[in-house]
């Protein structure tokens, strides 16, 4: 819900130990003002793609993959919460 008052909180703050780059790309990405943001998804690839190459950082499979499942987590449970449309498609005859 923060996202939508464009109040999105800092990953810095969240994640103090993430390299600066990354940060300024999650923050590219999360742009109120579209002027800002990646032109397109596909120049946010080849910008994550060359982040990832640059950071010599070690990255834990786990950690990553612990990530990912919290945030498909986050996602279901928005989904459950949104309102449904009580008007349901048509159907298709054959």
């Amino acid at each position: 819900m923060e996202a939508r008052k464009g109040e999105i909180p800092s990953l810095a703050k969240k994640r103090d130990d993430l390299p600066a780059e990354l940060v300024r790309a999650v923050e590219r990405a999360l742009a109120r003002d579209p002027a800002q943001r990646f032109p397109s998804a596909k120049e946010m690839l080849r910008e994550m793609a060359q982040l990832l190459r640059r950071v010599t950082q070690f990255t834990d499979a786990y950690a990553i993959s612990e990530s990912v499942a919290r945030a498909r987590q986050l996602i279901a449970q928005t989904r459950s919460r949104r309102p449904r449309s009580s008007a349901r498609p048509a159907r298709r005859e054959s």
